[in-house]
């Protein structure tokens, strides 16, 4: 079962709701546990059991906390399970004793489907309190087609991002039972008549499953004969999800392809070949569309292989079977790109069904990174700095226009930096000339080699003359509002690379190069093999603590609050997966930078070293024999 991150225990999407579920799942159990002894048990019987069905309502809002989703919603899962049970007995006590976690249970529905995913179906109140529970149906006969073992897993692949998971026209079979009772438009199954069946019809005619997919003749023959042998049902559960009748571990009948790195023996490369034909020839479509065309969203290389409402696109290893292939040439559908636009020539669409013949293997970062973003670092491994600096400047001077539409920025340049503000052309040159010499600094403090760019394609900085328009460039360029008690702060992905602040005039040249050095820092650090935010945040501000120090008044806030965000960090594990806040994160990050420069900094230096050798930082910290989160913990995160 995909691991989804979902709303129920842990991120829902306030804080009291969150408090609320998360109480109402606990006491549930407890509410239980003070019910009418079960008829024909013993109360040490019923103690036990009461106690295992508490114990999973509770582990169940742990293993959320945690991060074990899919173990979450099992125990969820067996919790209902037991409810059906006791509540099958048919005594009003103990009926009434169940109506307090049978609504806890039913939230946790609400919010679940609310985030995509799917339980077993959980019978109305009125069901349960008449004693009118649907029973499973009688199985089928053996030798027939099997339902479960034949049909479910192509019904789930093909069918079930539109009405396995949804309920596209107004048609949903999550369940057995949800199949046979068809649409609003009345049944699309008549058992022992396959000609009459509307499911039958639609697949046959073509028309489903939409988006590029297809069912294959053999598929539609199981799916005729078993309409014809009375349509029967072999699954434990006819009102189970129907992708739990799949074998435990095994992926369906055309599901999405497992992403699979390259080597470099390939001919082709995704990055740098396939990813800019589909940026040029798919975006607004299929990549940055509001409501992506058949639901095939391919944004990121894991959509591109999830594919679309008719499943996966690629077949790795097969061109001929991929439905993309298809679509290019316009073989069995509508061609595309669509549109009015041009279509693809013959000699793209061979570089598309090599890639694929040779496996449809990723040489990009993540992913789960954008597209786009594939596009521009690998355009940026290619560029010289001076390259990569004409366009980070055209992009920055993009994103002036977009923050502040109204104003002209005052420019300044020198060397490796561009400053743009409205602060006057006095101020701005004044930022400059302290951004010169906070660039040597923080040059010496990472001892860059001479010659070498401490960024490459250089640095911007944005300076605002009022707070208002520093939080307007993170609301209409970051498309987030920063914290209130931020003055500056570093960002920037692939393209950009800046630092902004709000420009005080009272401020002290060593208070502004303290604001520059941090965001120079954290930029240069970030942008290097897998560091993460809290390692660049925090060996930035220990650098701005050992170069400016109590000249910057924050040096002092800083020290200050480094043990408290230290010992109140749930675990190492929550710092390594972004669980916590920015600030949080960067004074944890302080605290490892302190660590590694006590007493001298040969620690700090080897790490950077291996870092600018091309190492990512798991890999640095492997020849340190730790790992992200052993690191942390030694740190004292989460002790």
């Amino acid at each position: 079962m995909k691991l989804l991150r979902l709303n129920v225990f842990g991120t829902l999407r306030s804080r009291n709701l969150k408090s609320a579920m998360f109480w109402a799942l606990l006491t549930a159990g407890a509410t239980w546990a003070y019910g009418q002894d079960k008829p024909e048990m013993s109360k040490a019987e019923i103690t036990k059991q009461i106690g295992a069905v508490t114990k999973q309502v509770t582990d169940a809002g742990k293993a959320f906390k945690a991060g074990e989703f899919d173990s979450s919603v099992e125990l969820i899962k067996k919790s209902q399970a037991e409810l059906i049970e006791l509540a099958k007995l048919g005594d009003k006590n103990i009926t009434r004793r169940l109506e307090a976690p049978y609504k806890s249970i039913q939230r946790a529905h609400a919010m679940l489907e609310l985030e995509g995913y799917t339980l077993d179906p959980l019978p109305t109140w009125e069901e349960i309190a008449e004693g009118k529970i649907p029973e499973k149906p009688a199985m089928a006969a053996a030798g027939g087609i099997s339902f479960s073992k034949k049909l479910a897993p192509w019904l789930v692949a093909s069918c079930g991002r539109c009405h396995v998971d949804g309920s596209r026209g107004n048609f949903n079979m999550a369940t057995f039972t949800a199949l046979m009772n068809g649409s609003t438009a009345g049944k699309v199954i008549f058992p022992g008549d396959p000609v009459g069946s509307r499911f039958v019809e639609v697949i046959e005619s073509g028309d489903m499953p939409r988006g590029g997919g297809r069912i294959s003749p053999e598929q539609l023959a199981d799916l005729k004969t078993w309409i014809t042998e009375g349509a029967k049902f072999d699954g434990p559960d006819a009102n189970a999800n129907l992708k739990t009748l799949l074998p435990e571990g095994a992926a369906p009948a055309n599901a999405a392809p497992t992403l699979v790195r390259a080597t470099g023996s390939e001919t082709v490369s995704f990055s740098n070949e396939i990813a800019p034909l589909l940026v040029e020839n798919c975006k607004g479509c299929h990549i940055g569309a509001m409501r992506a065309s058949g639901n095939l969203t391919m944004d990121t290389f894991q959509q591109l292989l999830r594919g679309g409402d008719g499943g996966p696109i690629v077949v790795p290893g097969k061109p001929d079977d991929s439905s993309l292939i298809r679509m290019l040439k316009g073989v069995g559908g509508q061609r595309m790109p669509a549109g009015g636009r041009p279509p693809l020539a013959d000699v793209d669409i061979a570089k598309i069904a090599t890639w694929i013949k040779e496996g449809a293997k990723f040489d990009g970062p993540e992913g789960t990174t954008p597209i786009d973003q594939v596009v521009n670092l690998a355009w940026m491994k290619k560029a010289t700095h001076e390259d990569l600096m004409v366009r980070r400047r055209e992009r920055a001077l993009e994103q002036w226009k977009l923050a502040m539409a109204n104003e002209t920025a005052n420019r300044a340049e020198k060397g490796d930096i561009m400053v743009l503000s409205n602060v006057g052309d006095a101020a701005t040159q004044r930022i400059l000339g302290i951004a010169e010499k906070a660039l040597e600094d923080a040059n010496k403090y990472l001892k860059t080699e001479r010659g070498q760019p401490l960024l490459k394609g250089g640095i911007i900085i944005y300076a605002f003359k009022q707070r208002y328009d520093y939080t307007e460039f993170g609301t209409m360029v970051e498309k987030r509002s920063l914290p209130t008690d931020w003055s500056n702060h570093w960002g920037g992905r692939v393209l950009d690379a800046y630092t902004a602040l709000a420009y005080s005039p009272s401020a002290t040249d060593d208070q502004i190069k303290g604001q520059l050095i941090q965001g120079m820092l954290g930029l240069s650090l970030s942008s290097m093999n897998g560091v993460p935010f809290w390692f660049s945040e925090g060996v930035a501000r220990g650098a701005v603590s050992s170069i400016v120090g109590k000249d910057d008044p924050r040096v002092a806030q800083w020290n200050q609050g480094v043990m408290a965000a230290v010992s109140g960090a749930p675990s190492a594990k929550a710092v390594v997966d972004n669980q916590v806040g920015e600030e949080q994160a960067a004074l944890i990050g302080l605290r490892v930078s302190m660590a590694m420069t006590e007493p001298n900094r040969k620690m700090l230096d080897e790490f950077i070293k291996s870092l600018r050798q091309g190492k990512s930082f798991d890999e640095t910290l492997l020849r340190l024999g730790s790992n992200p989160e052993k690191f942390l913990e030694a740190a004292g995160v989460g002790k």
